[in-house]
């Protein structure tokens, strides 16, 4: 089965994602895939066309801050970026998915920032919402070095928190303990590993 994971910038996304690998779910992140296709050297010297010498570290590395920056305080140079990573990400997770197919995978968890709003979301056959209350998620960014304001114009970019809840089939309150988190992590496991979803095709 495939579970796809929606829920708000800070929420815990990630941190549940680990948990269901801890399990022995395989994952999928959208972020992590970004994240190398922005250190090839074809994007990178697109992205230094674009915005000069200035969005690389002293290492030589992209500096994935600076271009945040740029990007989440102008929508047009966030499209530009989608617009050069989003298709590769897509065909790199279809890929992926496809392979998980082929090999009889059991359990497979997508961790995909904008998946309310992605046709991705029709491979999942089950969808998870990661609940945590504002105040903790404004806590949880703040260590990135965001403030609340970060938080909120980086939002205004996805879906609206209700929207992904209404998508969900299932919902982890993240607000507590992580040995609470992890308890509902491990019961929604087990539930979802004796469903079989070959009878919903």
């Amino acid at each position: 089965m495939i579970l796809g994971i929606l829920g708000g910038i800070g929420s815990g996304k990630s941190t549940v994602t680990r948990m269901f690998a801890d399990l022995g779910a395989k994952t999928l992140d959208a972020d992590t895939i970004a994240h190398e296709l922005i250190e090839r050297e074809d994007t990178k010297s697109t992205l230094r066309q674009w915005w000069g010498d200035e969005i690389l570290s002293e290492d030589g590395t992209v500096d994935r801050t600076k271009i945040a920056e740029r990007v989440f305080s102008d929508a047009e140079e966030l499209v530009r970026l989608e617009k050069l990573l989003h298709p590769e990400v897509r065909a790199r997770i279809e890929e992926k998915i496809s392979e998980f197919k082929d090999n009889n995978g059991k359990f497979l968890v997508l961790d995909v920032p904008l998946l309310a709003s992605s046709t991705l979301r029709d491979f999942c056959d089950e969808i998870l919402f990661v609940n945590s209350t504002e105040a903790l998620r404004e806590t949880r960014v703040k260590v990135r070095g965001w403030s609340p304001d970060e938080l909120k114009r980086r939002e205004a970019n996805q879906a609206p928190e209700d929207n992904k809840k209404i998508l969900a089939n299932s919902v982890i309150n993240n607000s507590g303990s992580l040995d609470e988190t992890r308890q509902q992590v491990e019961d929604l496991y087990e539930s979802l590993l004796a469903i079989d979803f070959t009878e919903r095709e």
